[in-house]
This record gives C-alpha cells, sequence and structure tokens, in this order.
C-alpha cells in the first residue's frame, strides 16, 4: 500500500513517524493488522495447528520484569501501593489485550499478599479460553478494542474497578478508537495504567490524525503513536507519572509505563 503522507517526523534514532493525510487508508491498515490479531496463525480450514496453538501458548509473558518490560514492574508497584495507602488489601484490574493471564501471572510472583479481582479481554481466542482455564477464579473473555468499548456492567460483573490496564495495545489502535477504550476505561475506573509509545503523547507530531511508525524500521508491523497525554487530561486525569524504557532495542525505543489518576 503506498500511503498519503501529511507530516513526517524522524526520531534521531532510526524510526520515522508518518502523519497519514488519507482516513480510508488508515481504516484499512488497522483492519488489516486487526485481522492478524484475532485469527493468528490460522490455516486455510480455519483453525490453528495444535504445535501452533503450544508456541503461541508458549511465547506468552510470564509477567512484567523481563526484556522490554522494565518500566511496567515499578509502575504496577506504584498502582498497589496507591491503593494500598488507602488501606485496600484488595485489587480489581479490567485489562485488554490480556493473552492468557500474564497479569495474574505477575502478581501470583511479585504481590501474592494482594486479593486480586481480574477480568482480561483478548483479541485471540486461544489465548482468552487458555487463560480461563489456567486461572478460573478470573474471568478471560475474547474480544477486541470494539467489543471491550460495548461491554456492560452485567459483562464486568461490577460498576468499578481500581484499575484499568492495556500494555502495548493502545499502539494498534487508531486515534478515535484509543480514545474510546480510554473513554470507557474512565467510565469505570480512576486509575489507568498503560505501557506504550509516547513520541506523540502531547500531539507533538499530529493532534487528530493518525500517526504510524514501523515497529522495526524495514518491516511491515506499523503501529500508532497517538497522543494519550491530551486524551487522558481531556477525560479529567489531571496527574500523569511516567517512567520512560532506556533501551537500543528498535522495537522498545520510545516506550514509557505511564499511570494516570483521577480525583473525584
Amino acid at each position: 500500500m503506498a500511503f498519503q503522507i501529511g507530516a513526517r517526523w524522524d526520531d534521531g534514532l532510526g524510526r520515522t513517524y508518518m502523519e497519514l493525510s488519507n482516513p480510508m487508508q488508515a481504516t484499512q491498515l488497522y483492519e488489516h493488522q486487526k485481522a492478524f490479531w484475532v485469527t493468528r496463525n490460522q490455516g486455510g480450514d480455519g483453525k490453528i495447528s495444535a504445535e501452533m496453538e503450544a508456541e503461541i501458548i508458549a511465547d506468552q509473558l510470564s509477567e512484567y520484569s523481563g526484556t522490554g518490560f522494565e518500566t511496567t514492574k515499578p509502575i504496577l508497584d506504584r498502582a498497589v501501593q496507591l491503593t494500598q495507602d488507602r488501606g485496600q488489601t484488595g485489587l480489581s484490574i479490567v485489562e485488554i489485550g490480556a493473552a492468557n493471564g500474564g497479569t495474574v501471572r505477575h502478581f501470583e510472583k511479585f504481590n501474592p499478599e494482594v486479593d486480586l479481582g481480574f477480568y482480561g479481554m483478548e483479541a485471540l481466542p486461544l489465548l482468552a479460553e487458555d487463560g480461563a482455564k489456567k486461572y478460573p477464579q478470573h474471568r478471560f473473555q475474547a474480544g477486541t478494542a470494539e467489543d471491550f468499548v460495548e461491554l456492560t456492567t452485567e459483562d464486568l460483573g461490577r460498576e468499578r474497578f481500581d484499575m484499568f490496564l492495556a500494555s502495548g495495545v493502545l499502539c494498534m489502535l487508531l486515534p478515535e478508537l484509543a480514545f474510546m477504550v480510554l473513554r470507557k476505561a474512565s467510565e469505570i475506573s480512576d486509575m489507568i495504567v498503560c505501557r506504550d509509545y509516547l513520541a506523540n503523547k502531547g500531539g507533538e507530531i499530529s493532534r487528530k490524525r493518525p500517526v504510524m511508525f514501523e515497529l522495526v524500521p524495514g518491516h511491515t508491523h506499523y503501529l500508532f503513536a497517538n497522543p494519550y497525554e491530551l486524551m487522558l487530561r481531556s477525560l479529567g486525569f489531571s496527574r500523569i507519572e511516567y517512567i520512560f524504557e532506556e533501551s537500543a532495542d528498535p522495537r522498545i525505543r520510545g516506550t514509557a509505563s505511564f499511570l494516570a489518576l483521577r480525583s473525584r
């Protein structure tokens, strides 16, 4: 696809961010990549082989502390501390892109004292099903970002959560959909925790048009650099804390974990 590009911005480290000026192309790109995440590695019969299923499941995160996620653990630790400072012993989390329970495994390893209540939505049914089998005490649901914004209190099983979590997910979404997800999150939680790419967090490249970039230069895996700080502040989240990654890995460069709080 030959993209129609508006503004370009080079981060000086080999990554170029490009403003997409054709909304139809942006939508086509998003839908094409979403199809991969929902149907990943299916054969012609619409099924994933047993060998590929095992490989996908084995490839999932054990917890958020390894390479590429060095900033996620301290942000989650900060969230736990904030809830404990309020006298809470439990923590309820709703997550999109939950895979098969990396967040549950993280809390089992690093915060076993926390009484965790977890609702995870995952685009690939295989992973959602595996998470439900591994952790029957928690809730896993197959679904996309579009499905998440339509969830009801009945679907979620509760009106409010202590935290909304999305790790490396919002960068896969067009800005209008990313905002819809954050708006939905703001309706059910006053704490939003994310790990994402922040080159355009304040609209430095574009405030409204999609800004895309290649995950690794020369490859055709595109992500979106969305103006998260503008979105969050418009939703009433006035306090945002960032921890930026320091990595030479081109896939990780430009990422940060952040925690946004709204006072009521």
